[in-house]
């Protein structure tokens, strides 16, 4: 049986998440929903989930404190090709950097930075917050079904500035464009969160769970973005040499699971979180 695991590091309640991704399992037969902060789970998993709600720096060293679940969620993801999708600040992580607060690296899976929106109308408000309208830019199956206008939820300050135009996959317009979904290979992120999005939400949710991408079929699928000559991780621009970096440094510490309770996996863990 297929296995969806969210995965649970602190970064905010994920009970509606976890109902919206088990409603759809069952309605489309897409196997188990798992919550859980175990590196195993993670690395048994068909299919993996990365919410993330808070300060883009808080999250991720929220994420590098579970010893080895990044690590897991790395393998799974850039060797075995497991299909991801990372939601708000999970989405944003995917980025080459953060610049909330602080500089912080990102996972450098899709090439770009996460900077403060900057709307040209002086009177809208930041954070943005609410609904808005998708405008879709490139073709995707997990976007299957969604149309120009269909509405999503969004409550975010900084949004995801790609360098690659066609891994922007939909934007919504806030005064100016705001990235709302990025894709390469077998990963997708939202920067709206599906799980409050009703219908759009819904359908975005059982897309996922329903995706099959080649290179996740053939597992083959290999990423290791930080050593492309194509952009320099350490400014996120087009570089015409390679930059490397170091992984970032990450406390071992272990995440101790308690009794489940249904099919959550709870994890009692040191008060670190990005809320």
């Amino acid at each position: 049986m297929s296995l969806t695991v969210l995965v649970d590091y602190d970064s905010g309640n994920l009970h509606s998440a976890e109902k919206a991704f088990q409603r759809m399992a069952a309605e489309t037969g897409a196997g188990t929903v798992l919550v859980s902060c175990r590196p195993e789970d993670v690395a048994r998993a068909d299919r993996i989930v990365l919410p993330g709600d808070g300060a883009f720096a808080s999250c991720r060293r929220a994420l590098g404190s579970y010893g080895g679940l990044f690590e897991a969620i790395e393998e799974a993801v850039t060797t075995k090709a497991r299909p991801f999708l990372g939601i708000c600040v999970g989405m944003q992580m995917m980025a080459t950097w953060g610049r909330e607060y602080e500089d912080t690296q990102g996972f450098g899976w899709i090439p770009g930075e996460v900077i403060k929106i900057a709307p040209k109308d002086p009177h809208l408000k930041v954070p943005h917050m609410g609904w808005n309208d998708l405008v879709i830019d490139h073709p995707h199956p997990v976007l299957a079904g969604l149309k120009r206008g269909d509405h999503a939820y969004f409550v975010h300050s900084y949004h995801f500035k790609v360098i690659n135009p066609a891994q922007r996959l939909a934007h919504v317009d806030y005064a100016g464009d705001v990235t709302a979904i990025i894709g390469r290979d077998t990963m997708v992120g939202t920067q709206f969160h599906p799980e409050k999005s009703q219908a759009t939400g819904l359908r975005l949710i059982a897309n996922f769970l329903s995706w099959k991408p080649e290179s996740a079929a053939a597992g083959k699928f290999s990423l290791r973005p930080w050593t492309s000559p194509a952009f320099c991780t350490k400014t996120g621009k087009p570089s015409p040499s390679a930059c490397h970096r170091p992984p970032p440094s990450r406390p071992d510490r272990s995440c101790r699971p308690v009794p489940s309770i249904g099919r959550r996996q709870s994890c009692r863990h040191p008060p670190l979180s990005c809320r």
